[in-house]
């Protein structure tokens, strides 16, 4: 986790928590048979029409579908997500004993998480000309708009989760105009720094 202190650069201060991506395959799976053969897995027909497997390198969740959606979650980086992806298909075609091939895998959700330095008052957060949504009796943290169908959870303690990014890119770009936003107008939402 990040260090909670002032920090200058957004190297210093960005951590992705989480990456949903996901592909389809361009033929059907067999999800029972898949059943029988893979270990770390949940499925539960009744109940989820897809089969959950947990995968231990890198460390993600997939959700395999009969349809051939295919969804990965819980990776750390664009990269490990695809090779989550891919390592499973090539897992499946043994299994199958079939070759199978895949649409382009996209990046739906990066969740990175960063640190202001500072605790903030999050009543005073709309003075920095941001869009926000803060409801204290409802959740505790502030919505904040940060365009391109991206948010912000902004939380007293000065941490700052970003949800909705299509890459890493783009994430570490919004992070450091929202960061640069708030140390701009410290003096008004600032409660004290944090050590």
């Amino acid at each position: 986790m990040v260090a909670k202190k002032q920090v200058s650069s957004i190297s210093d201060n960005f951590e992705i928590v989480n990456v949903v991506s996901s592909t389809r395959a361009k033929r059907d799976i067999d999800i029972e048979k898949l059943a029988t053969h893979l270990d770390k897995i949940q499925y539960e027909p009744g109940i989820f029409p897809g089969l959950i497997y947990r995968r231990t390198c890198p460390k993600v969740t997939l959700t395999i579908f009969s349809t051939g959606k295919i969804v990965s979650t819980g990776a750390k980086s664009e990269e490990d997500s695809r090779r989550s992806i891919f390592a499973t298909l090539s897992e499946i075609a043994d299994i199958e004993k079939k070759g199978i091939e895949i649409e382009q895998i996209k990046t739906e959700n990066i969740v990175s998480v960063s640190l202001t330095g500072f605790e903030i008052d999050l009543n005073r957060l709309h003075k920095c000309g941001l869009i926000v949504a803060y409801e204290p009796s409802v959740f505790s943290g502030a919505i904040c708009d940060a365009g391109k169908n991206m948010k912000f959870l902004v939380f007293k303690n000065g941490k700052m989760v970003l949800v909705g990014s299509k890459n890493t890119r783009e994430a570490k770009e919004i992070v450091e105009v929202m960061l640069e936003k708030l140390r701009k107008s410290k003096e008004i939402i600032a409660v004290h720094d944090i050590e």
